[in-house]
């Protein structure tokens, strides 16, 4: 059942929309409570195959005072940090959001020592507002399947199981050579628990099959919600 290996499964979160948020944090630090202030503006857009968040992308205002001259490098670290850490866990499901740029355009610090983990507090609370502004949807990976059997009748049953599966017929679909049926499918890979067993039952072993990664594929609505369901 999909319920045993949905925690195995890497969906990814995806933004539907470009949105700008800015966030303001401030903290006191020292026994002379000094009182340290951030403002961070992201514009956060889908940026597709670009996989896995590496970096900010720095384009800052013109009247920003950081425009030109660029960001502390330690601050900077901050920033991609609070990023990073923020892009971990999607509002949807609490998947990791991929396929994203994430744009500085404003960035203000109340002094030259300003704490690197208040920084990247407020980066990480300024993506996270961001994110839910922007809506996520789920992504699931899926392989592609070869499945080599030897008559028509075991064909159609290892079709059915496919279909049963949520499984597409490839575009180059099933080829016939000579007494050898060869299906081409892709399929989820939340529904592959039981597959290959299932299928030697059904061609009582007369099937190959040959497995490999395929990449992901949005998901419908109504799977999403059984997803984001067990994810609460």
């Amino acid at each position: 059942m999909p319920n045993k290996i949905l925690p195995q499964v890497a969906y990814r979160e995806v933004i539907e929309n470009e949105v700008r948020n800015t966030t303001v944090l401030n903290a006191t630090f020292g026994d002379n409570e000094l009182k340290h202030e951030c403002r961070i503006t992201f514009t956060v857009k889908p940026n597709k195959d670009s996989g896995k968040f590496k970096q900010v992308v720095v384009l800052l205002d013109d009247n920003n005072e950081y425009a030109g001259v660029g960001i502390h490098g330690n601050w900077l670290n901050a920033i991609n940090e609070g990023c990073s850490n923020a892009l971990c866990t999607g509002p949807l499901a609490g998947f990791t959001v991929y396929d994203i740029a994430v744009i500085l355009t404003d960035f203000v610090a109340s002094g030259k020592r300003l704490s690197p983990a208040l920084i990247s507090a407020a980066a990480n609370k300024c993506v996270t507002e961001a994110l839910q502004k922007a809506g996520t949807h789920l992504l699931e990976p899926i392989m592609n399947a070869e499945i080599v059997t030897t008559s028509k009748r075991h064909a159609d049953i290892t079709l059915q199981e496919v279909y049963r599966r949520r499984g597409i017929v490839s575009d180059s679909g099933i080829e016939c050579i000579g007494d050898t049926y060869v299906i081409r499918c892709i399929i989820p890979l939340a529904e592959l628990q039981g597959f290959s067993n299932n299928i030697r039952i059904i061609t009582s072993g007369h099937a190959s099959i040959h497995l490999e990664i395929g990449g992901y594929q949005d998901i419908s609505e109504q799977k999403q919600k059984e997803i984001t369901k067990r994810n609460r």
